[in-house]
């Protein structure tokens, strides 16, 4: 539970009062469930055709046996070669597995987003895979998923 010390203004006399505050909501509440992913012997062309086609920045990479081994972005696979009017050219012949991102940040599902979105900004990265007791990939959290939880709840007030 977070605490936090929040100034309660009564007329003119002001008072510290101490609220805890519960779990905005647990990754598996906003996660999405079908879950874009790679093999980590996939070559790095078929990722970046996984990546535009699906018009997502990044996948979760499994290996042979479906286990999360790390994750791969569009800016990992961009140093493997170059494009030209949208179209693959001058491929360096790389496996997933030579440019992921490895160990790899994850989440369980009764993690709070909160606690989620803060690893993201320490990290400096845009999703986090989310992983049942056993490691098995059970779903992702991006960044739009806790944008649209946060702005959903609570409501947003415009002040002028």
């Amino acid at each position: 539970m977070l605490r936090s010390r929040v100034l309660v203004v009564h007329g003119k006399v002001a008072e510290t009062q101490e609220l805890e505050r519960g779990p905005l909501y647990h990754a598996d509440q906003i996660m999405q469930r079908q879950v874009i992913t790679v093999r980590a012997s996939d070559d790095v062309a078929r990722a970046w055709r996984v990546l535009v086609e699906h018009q997502i920045h990044q996948a979760p990479v499994l290996d042979a046996t479906g286990r999360l081994v790390g994750i791969v972005g569009e800016r990992d696979l961009l140093t493997t070669f170059n494009i030209d009017d949208g179209q693959l050219r001058d491929v360096l012949f790389k496996r997933v597995s030579d440019v992921m991102s490895t160990p790899v940040v994850a989440a369980t599902p009764v993690t709070d987003i909160r606690r989620i979105a803060q690893v993201m900004l320490e990290r400096l990265v845009d999703g986090v895979p989310i992983v049942s007791e056993g490691g098995i990939l059970v779903g992702f959290v991006s960044r739009s998923d806790i944008l649209q939880a946060v702005v959903t709840d609570p409501p947003l007030s415009v002040w002028r």
